[in-house]
Order: C-alpha cells, then structure tokens, then sequence
C-alpha cells in the first residue's frame, strides 16, 4: 500500500496563514509606515528608528515568504495570488 500524498497547503492552513509577527493586510502595515515615515530621524533616535524599520520590514517579509509558498504548492488559487501585498 503507498502512503497517501501530503495534501497541498491552503491559506487555511496554519502554516500558510501569518503569525503573529507576520502583517496580515495593507490597512494593518499602513499606520505602521507612516509612523516611521512621519517620525523626524535626530541623532538620538535614528538606532531606534531602523530598529522599528527593520520589525516592520521582517513583518512584511513574512507575510509575503508564507503566500509565495502557498502559491508553489497551489498554482490554480488566485486568491493567494491575489493577496500579496
């Protein structure tokens, strides 16, 4: 007997769906980018400025990584192409 085949991930899937460090929508990372973009850089608060960057960045890179393996695994689903960002 073969061992059945792994279904294919779905957005459904915990491991296609963003975490909790992962953006999960553009309304979501918005106020974030205009925080950062409305934030006047000074010497003292540049460290933590590119720190929040880097959060907000990693967030995105995420979100994106999760649907673009979603989309590998399920060429046919024009949802999970439809929802990156």
């Amino acid at each position: 007997m073969q061992p059945k085949p792994k279904a294919r991930p779905t957005l459904a899937d915990p491991a296609v769906q963003p975490g909790p460090q992962a953006i999960s929508s553009w309304e979501e990372a918005e106020p974030l980018a205009q925080e950062l973009e409305s934030t006047p850089l000074t010497e003292r608060n540049l460290t933590g400025w590119l720190d929040s960057w880097s959060r907000l960045q990693d967030r995105l890179a995420e979100r994106d990584n999760r649907l673009r393996l979603a989309a590998k695994a399920d060429t046919n689903d024009p949802d999970i192409a439809a929802q990156r960002l």
